[in-house]
């Protein structure tokens, strides 16, 4: 009989548990499901085998903290497990402190680096058996002097984004040192430029239609200021906001970039329908197109990008927020790619009305996102009324965006007798109509100046929203007692946004709302989609 309460059975089986748990395969699925940096540091505390496997998984990822001028504790020792470093604000000394230790990053983000270029190419270089994505903010480096070391060291990135403060105008790339990244780095998926000139020596319309044709016809003489390969790069992400290039440049690149999926070209002022309406026949896979903020791109730029592209073009996610575009090219866009589009964005499209909005809601039945931001000349009236199937979307849309059309904006402390009170209260009504009509919609955006009354009413308990977007609500937010009749007509609801920049001073509403499971945030479009 064993009196000391020893029993082998249990040992066995607890050693075995213990060996299993102790795997590598084991804790590694277990980390998928570990999102927090306290569980992580706890299982480092439960055995020594524990301990030497979840070490490098606490450290893989780290977000050096600007403030400290010195290394977090035990850095020296564990910084060579670190894999994937953000670090805002870094400069040379800041380098000269952790470079040391982290010596095999797949991943490095630097915000708003003063690191020269003398410090920081070296390091670079370093990294190259193992660095897969960079993102560099430098207001020190040039794109010239950066993009030369990226194609000749570091053949295995994924991914580069490379953007230049606002305030040091566009940094000058040549277009080569862009094409010799293309060419010398074959796993190079995305590429994001931000406030980079790129130039082509003695550029004209006459020299980028030359090199589209020898691009398809080899045996004719390419351009003598463009150094090209005929390999097509393997890119698929393409991202230009605020640059400066021209139809020449884009169409050069383009040309490269078959493979391209998704295209997006933001605040560039230099491009014209030229090198626009060359798209589709260069990249013909793409399905994701932002064309925002491009002022020379007219009405007709938009009809022929679209015209019987049918065949072509499978577009299912489009932005253009901003634009020129008008009824007669929105309608074309909906009948040549209403049935491939998921996603639509016509935020502030000062040119379009309701013919245009009807084009889309008529011919698009895949429609999932849809944003009518700021459609001035568009009414509730004339979008929201009709039988549900006037809308071919309505099985399918889920986030539907109307802040600044049918309930105009009006001072915070305005007059009740206010007739534009009564404008918004019709257009509310309007807009509830219609929400009540859409059974898979679960992110509103919608404001509410004058209808306060409104809202608290809710939509119905037939609508089951996820995500309310307002813009318009009183400074102090929702108190009282009409908290509590709120969340009683929002049931499901998850995330309340607010726009006006006042979460203080919803003293009472933000800490009610979270008991309610509400997460109250300051937002705009990026906490949107």
């Amino acid at each position: 009989m064993n009196t000391n309460g020893y029993n082998p059975r249990a040992t066995a089986a607890t050693s075995a548990t213990a060996d299993a748990l102790a795997m590598p395969e084991i804790v590694a699925a277990i980390a998928k499901h570990m999102h927090q940096t306290e569980h992580v540091a706890t299982a480092c505390l439960v055995s020594k085998a524990w301990h030497a496997l979840w070490t490098p998984i606490l450290w893989r990822d780290l977000d050096f903290d600007r403030k400290e001028d010195r290394l977090p504790h035990e850095f020296d020792r564990q910084g060579q497990w670190v894999r994937n470093l953000t670090f805002d604000m870094a400069n040379d000394e800041h380098l000269a402190l952790f470079a040391p230790h982290c010596r095999a990053l797949q991943g490095l983000n630097l915000g708003a680096c003063g690191i020269t270029s003398e410090n920081l190419m070296p390091y670079l270089k370093h990294l190259s058996p193992t660095l897969r994505w960079l993102e560099l903010e430098s207001y020190v480096i040039q794109a010239a002097s950066l993009f030369p070391v990226l194609s000749t060291h570091l053949h295995g990135l994924e991914y580069v984004n490379f953007a230049f403060p606002s305030y040091k105008g566009p940094s000058v790339l040549h277009i080569n040192a862009l094409l010799d990244l293309l060419h010398n780095c074959p796993s190079l998926k995305e590429i994001e430029l931000t406030r980079v000139n790129l130039v082509v020596e003695g550029e004209d319309v006459s020299n980028a239609l030359m090199y589209l044709e020898s691009s398809y016809h080899p045996q004719q003489q390419q351009p003598t200021n463009i150094t090209m390969t005929t390999k097509k790069a393997r890119l698929e992400f393409l991202t230009l906001e605020s640059c400066i290039l021209s139809d020449t440049a884009l169409t050069t690149v383009l040309a490269l970039t078959s493979n391209l999926k998704s295209l997006f070209i933001a605040r560039v002022h230099s491009l014209s329908d030229t090198g626009i309406q060359a798209i589709p026949s260069l990249c013909p896979q793409i399905s994701s197109l932002t064309l925002t903020s491009c002022p020379r791109l007219d009405p007709d730029t938009f009809s022929a990008l679209f015209m019987n592209k049918r065949d072509l073009w499978r577009l299912r996610y489009v932005d253009l927020a901003k634009s020129n575009i008008n009824d007669t090219a929105l309608a074309i866009l909906a009948r040549d790619q209403g049935d491939f589009l998921e996603i639509l964005t016509l935020e502030r499209c000062q040119e379009i009305t309701n013919a245009g909005v009807d084009a889309i809601l008529r011919h698009c039945p895949r429609l999932e996102s849809l944003s009518l931001n700021g459609l001035v000349q568009a009414t509730t009236a004339g979008i929201m009324e009709g039988p549900q199937d006037r809308w071919a979307c309505w099985q399918t849309l889920e986030r539907l965006d109307l802040r600044r059309l049918g309930v105009v904006d009006l001072e915070f402390r305005f007059a009740e007798d206010d007739p534009r009170v009564a404008t918004n209260k019709k257009a509310w009504g309007q807009i509830k109509h219609r929400v009540q009509l859409l059974p898979r919609l679960r992110k509103l955006a919608v404001g509410v100046f004058g209808v306060h009354a409104e809202l608290l009413a809710g939509f119905g308990v037939q609508v089951r929203l996820h995500t309310l977007n307002l813009r318009g609500l009183a400074p102090a937010g929702i108190e009282g007692e009409e908290l509590e009749l709120f969340v009683a007509n929002y049931p499901g609801l998850k995330r309340l946004i607010l726009n006006q920049g006042r979460l203080s001073h919803c003293t009472e509403m933000i800490p009610t709302l979270a008991r309610a499971g509400i997460t109250v945030v300051d937002g705009e479009s990026r906490l949107w989609q």
